[in-house]
Parts: C-alpha cells; structure tokens; sequence
C-alpha cells in the first residue's frame, strides 16, 4: 500500500527519536511500546492500558500523548484492513486534528479498495464545513487542507472529475508529499477542461519530486500530441525534469557529505553471528540506525527497500540496517521479525543490543548518535561520505542513495 500524506506526516509529527529509556507502566513507556508493536491489535493492547492510566491525570501532554496513541492504532487497523476496527479506534480519539488526520487516513484506504460508499460516510460531514473562494476552489486551514484532498481523490476515482478538481485545487500550493494530488489535478482538468491546461501548469507538476505515475505520463503524451501534433514538448519537459532533479540531488549531495574515518563497531545479526564494520573493508557499505518504536524510521523502509532491492545484485554494496536503542527489557529480536514479516520487508537486519555495565548502545555511542533515523554511506576505504539524519521519503530514497554511492568511491 502506498504511503500517503498524512502517514508521512505522522511519522514526522511523533519526530525523530531521541534517546532515552521510560518505564512500561508510565505513559510514555506505553507509547514507545505501542509504536514498537508490529501488529494493530497489540498496538491496540497498549493503547488501552494508556487509556486507563490517562484517567488518573489530566494533564494536556499526557491527554495529547493518548490521543496519538488512538490515533496510530486507528492507522494500523486501516492499514491491516480492518476498517471496522479503525472506525472505532478513530471514533475514540478525542483531539479534533488527530481524529480528523485518522479519518482522512481510512478514507484514503477506502478508495483504494474501492470502498467508496463508506469513504463518503467519513469524509461528506466534514466536507459540508469548508469554505471556498469566489472560483469555488476550497480554502482552508493546513489541518483541512488533507480533507479536501482526500475528497478530490475519492471524486477522481469516481471519475466526477469536474467536482474533483475544486477540493484538489490546494494541493499545487503545497510543496512536499502531495504529489499523487497534483497529478490528480492535471489529469481531471485534461479530462473535464483540456483547454485550460497550459505548460506552465504541465512543467510545474511534472517537475515537482519523485516518480510521476504511468497514467500520468501517457495522458501527458496524448495531450501535447493532440495539441501541438506530435509529442516532442513532452519528452523536451521530461528532459528538463531530470536535469532540474540531478541539480537538486547534487545540492543535498553537498549539504550532507562528510570525510572522516568511521569507527569499527560489532553487532549481532538475526541469527546470532557478529558482523564487525572492519569485516565489510574493500565495500561500500550503508548503515540504517533504527529502532522499532521509532516511527520516521519505520516509515522510511519502503524507500530503503526499493534501494536496497536497486543494489540487490551489487556484491560491492551492503545495506546494514541497525535497530539500536532498544526499549528496556523488550524482546528485540522478535519485535524486529515480526514488523519486518507483516511489513514483507527482506533486508537484513542486526542488533545493536545495549551494554548491560553502561545501559548505552555501543554502535550508536561510536557513531554519537543523537537521534535516529540516521545514515551513514562508508566507501570502500572506511570512511564516513554522507550522513543523513530523518526521514526519507519513498520517492527521493533510491536515487540519492545511488548518487550518494556513486559518489563515495570517487
């Protein structure tokens, strides 16, 4: 299932996760133990001891901490499938824009399946509430802005195209993670309106990061074809694109390039063998701190995986994807299998396991990590190239790692 905006921002709004231990009967403990769960009901066990606890204090932070909690178990449920159960987990939350972040999430799972009635259910009382310009596209707040799409996206798959493209209207002024929107926009307005297509609209969207879709693409063609006799102006703007793309990968390739030596370290793999960094000399290897609980990492893995799969026939190059910083007394290991089974991820993952003596992470330490997701792209040499700390989207992940790669050895 592809990630959508509001997953992305999620895992950005739980933040990149710091160091520290809690205890699993404190609110916090429960938290991390819920975001380390593999499976929706687990999370769902935690959440409701959460709740329990929550009755003892009223405190905001502690209130808000629950509410997210609600909120991811409702996601996962809607990830699994389960739509009843992510309807009544969402119906708890108590947050207005935790709870509306979480219905647009199911709806979003709904029109995938097909589901469109139930979506309509979720999203038309909420949809009633927002306003619009004087040209009749909506306007509204950030925290309503995902409605409105999600709306759009659902009318684009009823193909109502003319009433789409109003609620799709806002994602063109937003820059990051509402790619599928944009084409969306582009396509209804070809389909209902072509005569108000223009190239500036085209190069805009089609310029914007990561993979344009196949549909997108072929109507594109079809559109400079009809309108201009052949489609050279595409294939002119798809040359553009790539030369605008290798431009911004070579800024970030600046912001994130490092030279030093990187420290040698053990960690244990899946089946208890210790693998040491000095054992990998002569290969470029890319390490992955994660943990479990830690949501930008774990929503960084489909991105990884599609690079992992890009250099999978590459002996030269090793994907090392570290679960460090693991919660006191949890069961690691298995946690780390069965997020990796339900997910149907296949990189090899190894145990940063803290040191009994010191309670600290010895790789992490070596590394001086201060928060995670963390990358580091070592050469051939041993040094330390790239570093990159957060998340990675799934559609910038496989070509700035291959130009980081690239890079690392020259």
């Amino acid at each position: 299932m592809k990630k959508n905006f509001i997953t992305i921002i999620m895992a950005l709004y739980c933040g990149i996760v710091v160091y520290g231990q809690s205890d699993d009967n404190d609110l916090s403990g429960l938290y991390n133990a819920l975001k380390s769960a593999a499976k929706a009901n687990e999370k769902g066990y935690y959440a409701a001891k959460m709740l329990t606890l929550g009755q003892q204090t009223n405190q905001p932070q502690s209130q808000f901490l629950i509410n997210a909690s609600l909120q991811i178990v409702a996601i996962a449920f809607a990830d699994e499938g389960d739509d009843k159960n992510a309807l009544v987990w969402t119906q708890r939350i108590q947050d207005s824009e935790l709870k509306s972040a979480a219905e647009d999430h199911l709806a979003s799972t709904l029109i995938e399946k097909k589901k469109f009635a139930l979506a309509h259910s979720i999203l038309n009382p909420k949809i009633a509430m927002l306003k619009k310009d004087s040209q009749g596209n909506v306007i509204a707040p950030q925290q309503e802005l995902m409605t409105s799409l999600t709306y759009g996206e659902l009318l684009f798959a009823e193909q109502h195209y003319h009433q789409a493209l109003p609620y799709l209207y806002p994602a063109l002024s937003m820059s990051k993670y509402v790619e599928k929107f944009k084409e969306y926009y582009v396509r209804a307005l070809i389909k209902e309106s072509p005569e108000k297509v223009n190239k500036d609209l085209i190069a805009a969207v089609f310029e914007m990061q990561g993979n344009r879709s196949s549909s997108f693409k072929s109507e594109l063609k079809a559109w400079f074809t009809k309108n201009e006799g052949s489609d050279s102006g595409y294939h002119a703007l798809e040359e553009h694109a790539l030369l605008k793309e290798k431009k911004r990968l070579e800024e970030l390739m600046a912001k994130l390039a490092m030279n030093k030596p990187a420290p040698d370290f053990e960690v244990m793999d899946m089946n208890g063998k210790t693998v040491s960094l000095a054992s990998l000399r002569g290969k470029t290897v890319i390490l992955d701190f994660w943990a479990t609980w830690c949501q930008p990492c774990v929503s960084s893995f489909p991105g990884m995986q599609k690079a992992v799969n890009f250099f999978r026939h590459d002996p030269n190059v090793v994907f090392m994807f570290i679960h460090t910083l693991e919660k006191k007394g949890s069961d690691v290991k298995t946690q780390a299998q069965q997020l990796l089974s339900q997910k149907g991820y296949n990189f090899d993952v190894y145990l940063d396991l803290r040191d009994p003596s010191t309670g600290k992470s010895p790789a992490a330490e070596k590394f001086q990590l201060t928060a995670i997701p963390a990358k580091f792209i070592i050469n051939k040499e041993g040094i330390i190239k790239f570093s990159h700390t957060g998340y990675v989207s799934e559609n910038e992940a496989v070509e700035e790692i291959k130009m980081m790669i690239e890079k690392a050895n020259k």
